[in-house]
């Protein structure tokens, strides 16, 4: 049996140049799919610096995979053959490299490449320990709020803050009702007004927003139904009640919706749109003139179908226009950030990651070095990500942990990076300083038996933490500063 499959990673040496083509490179930034009809055959690999690697393949079939790694420059082998669905690599700069391999017939084989300097592992031998996070010394003043108690199980709620404010827009289990409430100090919780979608049915799902002069926006979209078109529609709340100003889009539209509000008080709709047989990312902008739309992106920029099982696009309006979303190519998800360059839309150089949840896209113009943060969960693992303003070099700063939820969300607060998840049932809160994870006044856990966090500054004062209870009947508050 060996010296079958040696004869055959030798036949397949001899000829590999007819099983790869230089059009399907995979590399660092871009990973690489293909479907396999003999079940043998190899793939181009070439990165953009010299460095170690961790190459990792996802296969559709749970089939034996045997591959080695070959030097097409020094022809010669640099790993003997490989069982394991991931293995470090030292790799160098500007060199091809062939991925030979031999597994079963009519595979679907998904080749993904990370720097480690900048890696999240999956291998156990090369996993980061939880212990790696520290502790230190330093003291942050936690206060409880009111909590918000409700009738029945939420489904969905979004925080956001103004001033002194503090707005949740949310949704219960087995209505389509999206009401927004407010919190003020000295008052209490209560409704702003009756249901934003007024009597709209089937809701899909909903986004929201407030502007830097306190004014509310929800974006939602609504299901596709015998009766009636999807839709997306966009509502503002003018002091009284919640006035129509949507692009008036029907048909062939998608379940996600985001939104971002610039500096100047512009707002950015993301959402999908059904062309041919495949959902794309469009985006679209209101500048403060009513219900009159533009669209900013043409639909096609997007890469393969959108419509993918997760939480959220990531929308960023500041200080450039940038979207975070998840695709399906071959029944494989990948993600993809693109930023307007002001001619054209271009992919930011991040690395892709499969299935992200919980996007979020933060900007930090007031530090001494102005970044964008990016972070996710992925493979049961939360990621950060920041880059500079050019998006030409991102650093994956995430605490290599492994976690069991997949909700998270982040925060800058004087200049220190804070990152929120859930854990098994519980809430964590870590902050990054000088390099370094810590946990937020050294507890390792900051709430039990609770889910779904959330972020929100607070004015000057500090930032809120919200978290649910597990039957999902009460929301929780807590100011840190």
């Amino acid at each position: 049996m060996k010296n079958n499959i040696l004869f055959i990673f030798v036949w397949i040496l001899i000829s590999f140049r007819s099983y790869s083509q230089l059009d399907q490179i995979l590399t660092e930034i871009k990973p690489l799919n293909i479907l396999s009809e003999s079940g043998k055959g190899s793939v181009y690999l070439r990165v953009s610096k010299s460095s170690n690697y961790i190459l990792t393949f996802h296969s559709s079939l749970d089939s034996d995979f045997i591959y080695m790694v070959y030097d097409v420059f020094n022809k010669k082998y640099i790993t003997d053959k490989i069982r394991k669905r991931d293995i470090k690599l030292e790799l160098n700069k500007d060199i091809l490299y062939a991925v030979i391999y031999v597994t079963s017939e009519n595979v679907s084989i998904n080749f993904t490449l990370t720097d480690l300097d900048l890696s999240i592992i999956s291998g156990n031998d090369l996993r980061a320990k939880s212990s790696n996070i520290k502790k230190q010394d330093k003291t942050f003043l936690i206060k409880d709020l009111p909590s918000f108690q409700l009738g029945s199980k939420l489904k969905r709620y979004i925080l956001r803050t103004y001033n002194r404010s503090i707005y949740l827009a949310y949704q219960m289990e087995h209505s389509d009702n999206i009401k927004v409430s407010s919190f003020i100090e000295n008052i209490g919780w209560f409704d702003i007004s009756t249901a934003v979608n007024d009597n709209i049915t089937n809701i899909a799902c909903f986004d929201f927003a407030v502007n830097s002069k306190g004014e509310l926006y929800v974006a939602f979209t609504t299901k596709n139904t015998n009766d009636f078109f999807s839709e997306l529609i966009v509502k503002k709340f003018n002091s009284r009640k919640w006035i129509d100003i949507s692009p008036k889009f029907r048909d062939n539209i998608g379940f996600l919706v985001s939104i971002s509000i610039d500096k100047q008080d512009n707002l950015y709709v993301a959402y999908l749109r059904k062309i041919d047989s495949e959902y794309k990312i469009s985006f679209v902008a209101n500048r403060g003139y009513g219900s009159v739309w533009n669209n900013i992106m043409d639909s096609y920029t997007s890469k393969g179908n959108a419509n993918v099982n997760i939480s959220s696009i990531g929308v960023i309006s500041e200080p450039f226009l940038g979207i975070f979303y998840n695709y399906k190519i071959n029944d494989y998800v990948n993600s993809e950030f693109i930023v307007d360059t002001g001619k054209s839309w271009a992919n930011a150089n991040i690395q892709s990651v499969n299935m992200a949840n919980s996007v979020k896209i933060l900007s930090n113009s007031k530090s001494d070095q102005a970044a964008i943060v990016l972070s996710c969960i992925t493979k049961d693992r939360p990621v950060v990500s920041v880059s500079t303003f050019k998006c030409d070099k991102w650093q994956n700063v995430s605490p290599n942990i492994k976690i069991k939820g997949m909700v998270s969300d982040i925060l800058i607060y004087r200049n220190d990076l804070f990152l929120t998840f859930e854990d098994d049932n519980n809430i964590r809160i870590l902050y990054f300083e000088d390099d370094n994870w810590y946990f937020l006044n050294e507890s390792e856990i900051f709430k039990k038996f609770v889910c779904r966090p959330q972020l929100a500054r607070y004015q000057n004062e500090g930032f809120i933490l919200s978290y649910l209870s597990l039957d999902f009947k009460v929301l929780f508050f807590s100011l840190i500063s």
